[in-house]
């Protein structure tokens, strides 16, 4: 009888001990995932300060303060084939000739609050020989009054084909109507409906903006 006891109350012990060895491997592992979860959420906040969407990018961990980076060339080939019109004098050579229309240099984003965007743009050509100043401007967007309040250097919502960006036109000039009537970049202030100045959401729904500029220079 002694020993079926003595049995019983071994085995016990050896359960026990062994039920406390699981919980304590258990804890270990838990705290072991905690730690690694804690590493690869630092890690990948460490991994969104810089990156690419859309554009490369560098921001803060909390996204408060954030640059992006952007550029585009548009280039023109002309070929001048002529031909031979009698004793005119003038040249029948053929002419062949490329010009660089469009070298644009662009920083866009946000400081300080993840509404308050800014972007500067720059802007070189053939015929200028130098880069110009495109886009300077900062927009806070009011989320609670669905509007943008902005000022600097824009392109005013004065002309349908003016208004969207040259890198989403099939080709590299605007129509010959659009660059007379065009009152192109202005300095001023503007409200504007659209989160994003260039963004296409006029006419794909509706939108509005309302602005004050110094007008085209006659």
């Amino acid at each position: 009888m002694m020993d079926i006891r003595k049995s019983i109350l071994l085995g016990l012990a050896v359960v026990f001990v062994f039920s406390a060895a699981l919980v304590g491997d258990s804890s270990v592992a838990n705290a072991q995932d905690k730690s690694l979860e804690d590493r690869v959420a630092a890690l990948e906040a460490k991994s969104d300060n810089f990156g690419f969407s859309k554009r490369p990018y560098i921001q803060s961990d909390d996204g408060r303060f954030r640059i992006e980076f952007g550029g585009r060339l548009q280039a023109r080939y002309t070929l001048q084939v002529k031909e031979s019109r009698g004793n005119s004098g003038t040249s029948t050579s053929d002419e062949s000739f490329a010009e660089l229309e469009r070298a644009r240099l662009s920083f866009r984003g946000n400081f300080f609050s993840k509404d308050l965007k800014y972007k500067v743009e720059a802007d070189g050509h053939s015929d200028a020989g130098s880069l110009g100043l495109a886009d300077a401007y900062v927009q806070y967007r009011f989320k609670k009054r669905g509007f943008s309040l902005g000022a600097g250097q824009w392109k005013p919502f004065f002309g349908r084909q003016e208004q969207p960006s040259s890198s989403k036109q099939l080709l590299v000039d605007r129509s010959l109507a659009n660059e007379f009537f065009n009152v192109d970049r202005n300095q001023g202030v503007w409200l504007s409906e659209r989160e994003e100045l260039g963004s296409d959401s006029l006419f794909n729904g509706y939108s509005w903006q309302l602005g004050v500029s110094e007008g085209s220079a006659s």
